[in-house]
């Protein structure tokens, strides 16, 4: 009885091993099969509106590649002008550049530019309260806004969340702040 669990458990653990895909190969190939529909779909929407969903999966040098092989029409729609709002927007960037000004809605429903916010070292935290990872994180941002704060240290959190209400709902639940 013994031999035989042996063997079915090595056989298990040899078509378990056989058939699981590494993290990295799963996202190379999802990366790949969108990146093939854009390839195929140059002149319609389909390719652009791919795009823009996919870009910063990509990154800004496969995504500058493809877009500069959309059909001038697809460049001009919606979709294309998110696009090259992206790449715009994300340029090699380096400690010390100086940060594209945008504005956000706070809590208290003001509007607030990122240039009105006077701190001398400010980290932006782009979160999502669907995004579990972000929730994770918020312990340890809160800790390391309390560990920096003296040397006047700011976190701004900027939530990705259309929904008013969500991140409201977030930032109470998870004592985010």
């Amino acid at each position: 009885m013994r031999k035989h669990t042996s063997l079915i458990i090595l056989f298990f653990l040899i078509l378990v091993t056989s058939c699981k895909e590494s993290k990295e190969e799963r996202q190379r190939k999802r990366l790949y099969k969108h990146e093939t529909i854009i390839l195929n779909n140059l002149d319609s929407l389909t390719g652009v509106e791919t795009l823009a969903i996919m870009c910063t999966s990509f990154g800004r040098e496969k995504t500058k590649k493809l877009f500069d092989k959309l059909s001038p029409n697809n460049k001009q729609s919606d979709y294309g002008k998110t696009v090259e709002k992206y790449l715009q927007l994300n340029n090699d960037i380096e400690i010390g550049d100086k940060y594209i000004d945008f504005t956000m809605q706070t809590l208290d429903g003001d509007s607030i530019r990122l240039s009105d916010i006077d701190s001398r070292y400010i980290l932006l935290e782009f979160w999502s309260a669907g995004c579990a990872a972000c929730i994770k994180e918020f312990p340890f941002m809160n800790e390391v806004h309390k560990k920096y704060d003296r040397i006047d240290f700011n976190i701004v959190a900027v939530s990705m969340d259309a929904n008013k209400y969500i991140w409201e709902g977030a930032v109470g639940k998870y004592k985010i702040g």
